[in-house]
């Protein structure tokens, strides 16, 4: 459905770690913090889509990825401005896309900066 085309960032991209949700907030003395569980289910809401489970994400520019005993660890993200992410995809989707809410480190190093996002029609009779 989706195809990867293009990648001009110098990271790891993750598919291990879950949605960030209120209670991971909760949990760090953070309650009421915006979170990817919440933001995913508000951006389906207008066009009437409820899933029963948040599907995991993949976390584009996320520094994470397992250690030979099997742990997950997050670093700081080695992505900089100007990297980029191309998909294509091959049939009408609904693309959910969070930006991380993680702000404190050692994820976004503490920041959360701006996402440009770029989307095109090809192909379209």
């Amino acid at each position: 459905m989706l195809q990867l085309v293009a990648d001009t960032s110098p990271g790891l991209h993750d598919m291990l770690f879950p949605p960030c949700d209120t209670w991971l907030y909760e949990s760090r003395g953070l309650p009421g913090h915006p979170n990817c569980r919440d933001n995913f289910q508000a951006a389906l809401s207008p066009v009437g889509i409820s899933l029963p489970v948040v599907p995991d994400p993949v976390n584009l520019f996320q520094n994470s990825g397992p250690r030979p005993d099997g742990r997950l660890l997050i670093g700081t993200a080695a992505s900089r401005p100007g990297d980029a992410i191309s998909f294509l995809a091959h049939r009408d989707l609904v693309f959910v896309l969070t930006a991380c809410s993680v702000d404190y480190p050692p994820l976004n190093n503490g920041h959360c900066g701006p996402l440009r996002i770029e989307m095109s029609l090809i192909g379209r009779a």
